[in-house]
C-alpha cells in the first residue's frame, strides 16, 4: 500500500512538473500589454508680438496679436464695427462686436445679454467663472471661463461707461478638451488682455 502512494506521488510529481514547465514556456516569449493612458498631440505656442489695429473708421481700436488675421463682419444692418479674429494654428475665432448707446439702461441691456449668452453654454458646461479682470494700466473687463465641451471657453466685455461696449467670444472650430485647449486658451487669455490694454475708443 505505501508503496503504491509513493507511486503516485511520484507520478503527480511528474504530471505537475510537465505543466509548470509547459506554462513557463507558453508564456515565457509573450508581451503583456497594458492600457496607455489616451495621449494629446503636444502643441508648440508661437512665439507672440502684437501689431497695431487694421482697420480705420473703426470707434474703436486696439494692438492683435500676429498671428491672428483679421476680417471685417457684419451681424446684421444694426451690428456694425464687428470683425473676428481667426487663429488658423489654432483652429479658433475671435469674434467681437461693438455696441453704441446713450442710456445706462441700453447699457445695462448689452451687459445681461452678453451674460446670458455666456451662460447659454451651460448645458455641455461643466464650470462657468466669471471673473473682473484688471489690466497693469488699470483697465476692467469681466472675463468669463467656461470650462467642458462647449465651442467657446472664453468670453469677454468691456466698456467706457459713456457710449462704447465690446463684446468677445472665442470659438474653437474642431477639438473642445479643457486638457488638450489649456495651453491655446492660457495663449488667448493673454491676447485678451492685451486687446483690452491697449483698447482706444475713437471718434467715429
Amino acid at each position: 500500500m505505501i508503496q503504491n502512494l509513493k507511486g503516485y506521488k511520484k507520478i503527480f510529481t511528474l504530471i505537475f512538473s510537465i505543466l509548470v514547465i509547459s506554462a513557463i514556456s507558453l508564456f515565457r516569449d509573450k508581451t503583456i500589454y497594458f492600457p496607455k493612458p489616451y495621449a494629446y498631440r503636444f502643441i508648440e505656442l508661437p512665439d507672440n508680438s502684437y501689431l497695431a489695429f487694421p482697420f480705420k473708421g473703426f470707434p474703436y481700436s486696439f494692438d492683435m496679436s500676429k498671428i491672428g488675421v483679421p476680417k471685417k463682419i457684419e451681424l446684421s444692418v444694426l451690428e456694425k464695427f464687428c470683425m473676428n479674429i481667426e487663429y488658423p494654428l489654432f483652429n479658433a475665432i475671435l469674434q467681437i462686436t461693438y455696441k453704441n448707446f446713450n442710456k445706462i439702461e441700453e447699457l445695462k441691456k448689452y451687459i445681461k445679454t452678453s451674460k446670458s449668452l455666456a451662460y447659454y453654454h451651460r448645458v455641455k458646461s461643466d464650470k462657468i467663472k466669471e471673473e473682473l479682470v484688471e489690466t497693469k494700466n488699470g483697465r476692467k473687463f469681466i472675463l468669463i471661463i467656461i470650462h467642458g465641451e462647449s465651442p467657446t471657453k472664453l468670453q469677454f466685455f468691456t466698456t467706457d461707461g459713456k457710449q462704447n461696449f465690446i463684446r468677445g467670444a472665442v470659438y474653437f472650430l474642431k477639438n473642445t478638451n479643457d486638457e488638450y485647449l489649456e495651453p491655446i486658451i492660457n495663449f488667448l487669455k493673454k491676447d485678451i488682455n492685451k486687446i483690452i490694454e491697449t483698447l482706444s475708443w475713437n471718434e467715429e
